[in-house]
């Protein structure tokens, strides 16, 4: 959930309307009342820029407390040595057996294989893939596109 930011701004105008009468009904000077209510405006922007800047870790209910929710998290997003093989990334394709596709995927790049790899075969979303290849997310999405056409074209 975001900060909504116009909301709580007026509800803070609206607190700092009745302290405003408060005090100076308590005999506080306009210029006192003033630097609080710049200092409450700092307090009040500080939060508002932590929430925006901030996500919580949601760790999947992770019931031992001796690991770490990131290194739970980092687990998922790195794959072990053997895995990352470049002779073996693309093997899976040896297994298909449409000829009409194995011709395709045979024919594509090395970086659009692996981009394949990393979203059929490791169930990798298309920001977590953008991460991993250093790109955009808008490259990734391209990148896919371009790959489509290419099957497309080959029906």
């Amino acid at each position: 959930m975001c900060f909504n930011h116009g909301l709580e701004k007026k509800r803070f105008e609206k607190e700092w309307g009745k302290l405003r009468a408060e005090y100076a009904a308590a005999g506080m000077s306009e210029d006192a009342i003033q630097k609080m209510y710049e200092y409450d405006c700092k307090v009040f922007n500080r939060d508002r820029s932590f929430y925006e800047h901030s996500q919580p870790l949601d760790v999947g209910g992770n019931d031992d407390e001796s690991e770490s929710p990131l290194i739970a998290i980092s687990a998922n997003m790195f794959t072990p040595a053997a895995e990352s093989d470049p002779d073996r990334r693309g093997s899976w394709i040896d297994e298909i057996e449409n000829e009409v596709l194995y011709g395709v995927l045979v024919k594509l790049p090395k970086d659009e294989i692996e981009l394949l790899t990393l979203y059929v075969m490791e169930g990798f979303n298309q920001a977590e893939i953008a991460v991993i290849m250093n790109i955009s997310q808008q490259a990734v999405a391209k990148r896919f596109r371009k790959i489509k056409t290419k099957f497309s074209a080959a029906k």
